[in-house]
């Protein structure tokens, strides 16, 4: 398994970066709860907004989000489909590790960059069985019920570009190929 943190540079190098991008995302959520979607207002201002519904898909490029309490962000995407997607590895046992050791053995976190939907979709009960077995440890709570009861729609997102978090020296040996391939993935639309 590699260490290094996936920066792809065409749809080959997303399909091979994408099994890891993959489990970055699923330390991330372990550790947070949650990721972070930027989006633009009205203004023009950019907007972030955490989702704890936010799944890459097996499928390479693809990810979804089920669309419950992101009034903004859904304004904001029907405006205007570009999106940035934030992860990060909080997990306090992976950071004291690495600062004692004065380096990231893994990715500590990664930006995505994509574009969202036009439209909501029906969930596939995969994808709704797959975020209760995300949140299943709450589901004795009084606001497992209030938040996930009602998982019906989903709104995909199309990732084009991946670019690994960068932390100077601490991530320096991750970096190699992915510092040089910083934004080789833009997208000619975004």
């Amino acid at each position: 398994m590699s260490r290094r943190a996936p920066s792809p540079t065409s749809q080959d190098a997303l399909a091979r970066a994408w099994p890891e991008l993959r489990r970055l995302f699923g330390r991330a959520f372990a550790s947070s709860r949650h990721v972070a979607i930027a989006s633009l207002d009205d203004e023009g201002h950019p907007r972030v907004t955490p989702i704890g519904s936010f799944m890459l898909a097996p499928e390479v490029g693809r990810a979804f989000y089920f669309e419950r309490f992101v009034g903004a962000l859904r304004q904001g995407v029907e405006r205007d489909p570009r999106v940035s997607i934030l992860a990060v590895d909080s997990g306090a046992v992976f950071w004291l590790r690495s600062l004692a050791a004065g380096r990231f053995d893994q990715a500590p976190g990664v930006r995505l960059r994509g574009l969202a939907a036009p439209e909501l979709r029906a969930a596939t009960p995969a994808e709704v069985e797959r975020f209760r077995r995300r949140v299943r440890r709450t589901r004795w709570t009084r606001g497992h019920e209030l938040l996930w009861s009602e998982l019906a729609e989903v709104r995909d997102v199309a990732i084009h570009a991946v670019e690994p978090v960068h932390l100077g020296r601490m991530t320096a040996a991750l970096s190699g190929a992915a510092g040089r391939a910083r934004g080789a993935t833009r997208s000619p639309t975004a």
